[in-house]
């Protein structure tokens, strides 16, 4: 069986679990229809919008209008385009369609249904979030959603905001991005250190990284040999760094910027306590369940973070990690500093997340049921 992914992006590396599926489901049999960026990883159809860009803005408008009224899909491309989206597909032997994100599922739907092939579409994050709070992008969903073969989400939450949306669906199942729990793992017969914290994410609102700056400021006062490594890059980057200047903790933070998968699952392996402080932003961004922590539960790191989004359906307060109440800086830092002082704790935490990891969000585990569900 061969697997089309169809993404806004390829190699946008926030979005790693989309390079995932494109080279290990159906043994890397796949190929790829995106909008921007490249890969190598398999054959890829670019999807081209030069003949909107070269329309006049009213036209262009227009254009955009009948789009929407006839395909309920605003940014479909011309159907010419769409034809050469089908001729690739067949002259790929393509089986089934994988769309990455919601808005992605909708825009191939009218373009695949013309030549009979099952669509299912992956939600993950804002598309079932920030994107409901758009008339039409509910509109879209609740056209078009249920006309597809089904749906996956990376945790329930998502799927309960579409229900509650109105959106209905031929099946839906919970399947979490997953993590390669052979690759995160602690590091063999090696400690790891009390005193050395780690964060892993965008620096991007919902992630709030400035707030961990500060409780890392606050713990930094009571625990004065401590370090904290972040590494991710967006757009509170330099705000980031400026608030540790200020704060005068700078010589403590490394901030590392966007680092390939291998530095990541060095720094997790050797990393005691991990932070994130996830929150819900003020147009209502969500995140579904952030690989991050997955990845930081396999490597045996003791998780600290809210009661957000997909992330209560996994950690449970007190077994496989701690979690507050979002934008809560004196309880996060409460939390930190029982782990910072509790050997015991922090090394229950850490095997739980470690056996959860393994038990529920191994990589290889999760494609293998998707594949079952997109082959029945």
């Amino acid at each position: 069986m061969k697997l089309c992914i169809a993404t806004n992006e390829v190699g946008k590396p926030s979005e790693r679990f989309v390079e995932n599926h494109i080279k290990n489901l159906f043994g890397g049999q796949t190929c790829v229809i995106h909008r921007s960026g490249h890969t190598h990883l398999a054959p890829s159809f670019k999807i081209s919008y030069q003949f909107e860009t070269e329309l006049p803005t009213f036209a262009n408008k227009l254009f955009t209008f009948y789009k929407w009224k006839r395909y309920k899909v605003s940014d479909i491309p011309t159907y010419a385009e769409q034809q050469k989206i089908r001729d690739f597909l067949k002259q790929e032997h393509v089986s089934a369609v994988l769309a990455e994100f919601g808005p992605i599922g909708c825009l191939m739907y009218p373009i695949v249904t013309m030549i009979d092939l099952p669509i299912y579409t992956y939600f993950r994050g804002y598309d079932a979030t920030l994107l409901l709070n758009n008339s039409r992008v509910r509109g879209t969903y609740r056209r078009l959603i249920p006309k597809m073969d089904g749906i996956f989400a990376v945790s329930p939450h998502l799927l309960e905001n579409l229900k509650a949306a109105g959106v209905q669906w031929k099946q839906a199942h919970v399947i979490p991005s997953g993590v390669n729990t052979n690759a995160f793992k602690p590091e063999k017969n090696k400690s790891k250190n009390p005193l050395e914290l780690i964060s892993v994410g965008r620096f991007v609102e919902k992630k709030s990284p400035l707030l961990t700056i500060r409780a890392f400021s606050k713990l930094l006062s009571i625990n004065p040999d401590i370090h904290m490594t972040m590494i991710g890059d967006g757009r509170l980057f330099t705000e980031a760094k400026e608030i540790s200047v200020k704060l005068q903790i700078s010589q403590k933070i490394t901030f590392m910027g966007a680092q390939p998968h291998h530095v990541i699952r060095d720094k997790l392996s050797k990393a005691s306590i991990f932070l994130l402080h996830s929150v819900t932003t003020e147009d209502g961004n969500m995140e579904g369940f952030p690989s991050a922590v997955q990845e930081a539960m396999a490597s045996g790191v003791a998780v600290v973070s809210t009661r957000h989004g997909g992330i209560i359906n996994f950690i449970e307060h007190e077994r496989n990690g701690l979690l507050v109440d979002e934008h809560d800086l004196e309880g996060y830092v409460e939390q930190v500093q029982r782990l910072i002082l509790d050997e015991e704790l922090r090394s229950e935490l850490a095997g739980n997340a470690r056996r959860d990891a393994v038990n529920f969000f191994d990589r290889d585990k999760l494609y293998r049921k998707l594949e079952s569900i997109i082959c029945s």
